[in-house]
């Protein structure tokens, strides 16, 4: 495989990354690995990359700070950082005004595109909907011209067929799995991990605090650019005597708060595959999930509970799963089964390899 590859992942701007730049960063240091090339990463300025010790090039030229200014020069900052990078396929995973513009780039350049999307909106047309009508016409865009689309689950797959009339891979998101498992017996806390977003609905899980007392929670939340949203969720957090947070954790010592967590919550309204899911796999625990279940993995794999929508059965759940000690186990073991036979990255990255190979 010597063809050279330059991932975009822009995220927000903010130095705290999401599940996707981790996921893009984690499948690059894979493919780096079967490469001849180095592997060009492109992220906004001031986002710090999870593990800068490999043989990827990091550029981090473009400013996405909210001014008129950046926004009349980031198709010139974009491009600029693309021509850098000098790839012959470019590879990014945010639906939005980027996803059109790399997709020009790539046919004026005569480069290859392969567009991985992040959310199951993604592939439907609320997202569309979402970006309005000037930002959404580069997304559709994108949607017609990528060489290739890679979803994260046969949902994904299906309703990009039924809404965008394009054909997609299914390749599921990885993670490096460690040679020695770590098994903590002395769980702690019942977890929460994501960014502060309407979207991800921190409120839920600040209320499931409330009516759980004899239990310890502990969020861990980045600040997000809507710090009047983040004030407000905050404010709340502090009145909860049984909640800890913690606003920023760096990506190397991630882990371990979901080693010591008893439970993972998710109380997001959609995703596309969550990276913390994975994450709560790798712990061996349980996952108990409000309205996000790709392809039903949860309950198919049995390594959690599915709360469909329903806040009084979240809670229900959670307090069932805690006081059921067998069922507990039997769904802390199928998590990391379910892992090791469905996340691996050596075989996630082996099915990258095959199609950048073919294109």
């Amino acid at each position: 495989m010597n063809k050279k590859i330059a991932f975009i992942c822009l995220g927000s701007g903010s130095q705290a990354i999401s599940g996707t730049e981790i996921q893009l960063f984690c499948l690059a240091k894979q493919l780096a690995k079967y490469h001849k090339q180095q592997i060009v990463f492109i992220t906004a300025k001031n986002t710090t990359v999870p593990d800068e010790k490999t043989n990827i090039i990091h550029l981090s030229n473009i400013d996405l700070k909210k001014n008129i200014k950046n926004y009349i020069l980031f198709p010139f900052m974009l491009y600029k950082s693309l021509l850098s990078a000098n790839a012959d396929i470019y590879i990014s995973s945010a639906a939005g005004i980027e996803s059109g513009l790399i997709s020009m780039f790539c046919i004026v350049y005569r480069k290859h595109y392969i567009f991985r999307t992040a959310s199951s909106i993604d592939c439907t047309n609320e997202k569309i909907s979402q970006l309005g009508y000037f930002v959404g016409w580069f997304y559709k865009y994108c949607l017609k011209h990528a060489d290739i689309i890679v979803t994260q689950s046969i949902t994904d797959q299906t309703n990009l067929l039924k809404y965008h009339h394009r054909n997609s891979i299914v390749i599921k998101n990885g993670i490096h799995i460690p040679d020695n498992r770590s098994k903590i017996a002395n769980k702690k806390y019942i977890l929460w991990v994501g960014s502060c977003r309407k979207v991800k609905q921190p409120e839920i899980f600040i209320d499931l605090a409330k009516k759980i007392e004899n239990e310890i929670f502990l969020m861990i939340m980045p600040k997000s650019s809507d710090l009047n949203y983040w004030n407000s969720v905050y404010k709340k957090i502090i009145t909860v005597k049984n909640l800890r947070y913690i606003e920023r954790v760096d990506q190397n010592q991630i882990q371990k708060y979901f080693d010591l967590s008893k439970i993972l919550i998710g109380t997001s309204k959609y995703e596309g595959f969550p990276n913390v899911y994975i994450q709560a796999c790798l712990a061996s625990i349980p996952i108990v999930s409000l309205s996000v279940n790709p392809d039903g993995f949860i309950s198919k794999y049995n390594l959690g509970l599915y709360s469909n929508g329903d806040i009084n059965i979240l809670k229900m759940q959670v307090e069932e799963l805690l006081n059921n000690h067998k069922m507990y186990k039997e769904m802390s073991d199928n998590a990391y089964d379910y892992l090791i036979s469905n996340h691996d990255i050596f075989m996630i990255g082996k099915q990258w390899k095959e199609i950048i190979n073919n294109i």
